[in-house]
């Protein structure tokens, strides 16, 4: 097992990195004014991954988020969990913070 002192965390939600770069791959059919560093790349099936440049360096998301609220019983050790939120509006991170905080609310009574 772990040590004791380590932490011990989880991403609970949000949209996983799958390739960081230095250069963004939209800048090939967009320009960073009209793209505002969100852009996205589409792949042969159809399928939309986030490009996500705010942070410096551009970061290709997973189409689908993790989410894992419901089987939040099964991570009891854990210390904390993270929710990464990247496209999601500010309604749509509210309903997800109120989703896992009445799960864990619900877990510790």
């Amino acid at each position: 097992g772990l040590s004791s002192g380590i932490r011990r965390v989880i991403m609970a939600d949000g949209r996983i990195p799958l390739m960081l770069t230095r250069n963004c791959p939209v800048k090939n059919v967009s320009s960073c004014e009209k793209c505002k560093g969100t852009g996205t790349l589409t792949d042969r099936k159809g399928i939309v991954f986030p490009v996500d440049c705010t942070s410096g360096i551009s970061e290709v998301l997973n189409s689908v988020p993790v989410y894992i609220c419901d089987e939040l019983k099964d991570f009891v050790s854990l210390d904390f969990c993270v929710l990464k939120f990247t496209t999601e509006s500010k309604d749509e991170c509210q309903k997800v913070i109120r989703q896992y905080h009445l799960k864990i609310s619900g877990m510790l009574y």
